[in-house]
């Protein structure tokens, strides 16, 4: 490849770099609501992490900052002189300085945005009264639905077997070292209380392939 194909070869990857990483910020950081594709919100989930502000966690952070400085980096440093000399040759002409200044106007404009949009992340309405919690909550004294889970024996366990008895049931599993004892604890502490007619006891497992 000759000298003048490397240079545009050089400013062209630094293009791409440039829309690349304006694609990723766009996808981590406009603004979403509740009801956007399912897709959409999965992929910026995984891709990017999520808080309760909706903004991307550590890792996102980092892979939105490091990885387009990681590969200008790289760029800068196989094709330093290459990409010097296609910068020149591009700005040589009105028209590739027109566009140098655009693209350039734009990413300060998506900087400033970017900036807004991290400050007012938390500013966002939402609705925080007892009644709409409530409505979400099932009261204890409703039916309980159906439940059918396989037990360490692998059997079939449904609460109907147990119906015309309490039945407690919590959630824990067996590598947790913190809150999962205390709450196993607390279970059987309850149960034992119960002289007449003890309840059973379900310990629902949320590691199964370990547990």
């Amino acid at each position: 490849m000759s000298a003048l194909g490397r240079a545009r070869a050089a400013v062209v990857a630094l293009a791409a770099i440039v829309a690349v990483t304006a694609s990723w910020w766009a996808l981590a950081l406009w603004p979403v609501d509740p009801s956007a594709p399912e897709w959409l919100l999965r992929t910026r989930e995984v891709c990017f992490g999520s808080t309760s502000d909706a903004l991307p966690n550590a890792g996102g952070w980092i892979l939105l900052v490091g990885q387009p400085l990681g590969m200008v980096a790289l760029l800068a440093t196989v094709w330093a002189t290459d990409l010097r000399a296609g910068l020149a040759l591009a700005t040589a002409r009105v028209g590739g300085q027109l566009t140098v200044g655009v693209v350039l106007a734009l990413l300060v404009a998506g900087l400033c945005s970017v900036a807004v949009r991290v400050r007012t992340a938390d500013l966002d309405a939402f609705s925080t009264g007892a009644g709409d919690i409530a409505a979400q909550l099932t009261r204890v004294n409703d039916v309980a639905p159906p439940l059918a889970l396989t037990d360490q024996t692998g059997q079939s366990v449904t609460l109907g077997s147990f119906r015309g008895r309490p039945v407690l049931v919590a959630f824990a599993y067996a590598h947790c070292q913190t809150v999962c004892p205390l709450i196993v604890s607390d279970v059987l502490s309850a149960r034992r209380r119960i002289d007449d007619d003890p309840p059973g006891v379900l310990i629902v497992t949320l590691d199964p392939w370990r547990d």
